[in-house]
């Protein structure tokens, strides 16, 4: 989730310059609008359940969005203990489960 704020607040940062603003608003208004898009975002993706979609958010100018969804899925993390030039940090193994998701493109 923090990644996806930071993320966000990349977007909204390159909202404002592509709409005449800076990078130089306060920490406060980039998180008020960082919370706009996110909800925005909430409200359309569950319409979209499995597929692409693009949408709007007025309070950047109409700036556009493009979202992808990504099927989740399980995975096994870490490498096989006898793997050749394994590292000690690289174990051990196990599964991870990851929930279906948006991103943006």
């Amino acid at each position: 989730m923090k990644i996806l704020m930071i993320s966000l607040a990349i977007i909204a940062c390159i909202f404002a310059v592509s709409y005449g603003g800076g990078c130089h608003t306060s920490q406060l208004a980039e998180k008020e609008l960082t919370e706009k898009i996110r909800k925005k975002i909430q409200r359309n993706s569950w319409m979209q359940e499995s597929a692409d979609y693009t949408g709007t958010i007025p309070e950047a100018g109409d700036a556009e969005y493009e979202m992808v969804f990504i099927e989740g899925g399980s995975f096994t993390m870490g490498s096989p203990s006898n793997e050749p030039n394994r590292a000690p940090d690289e174990g051990p193994q196990y599964q991870v489960n990851v929930g279906s998701f948006w991103m943006g493109k």
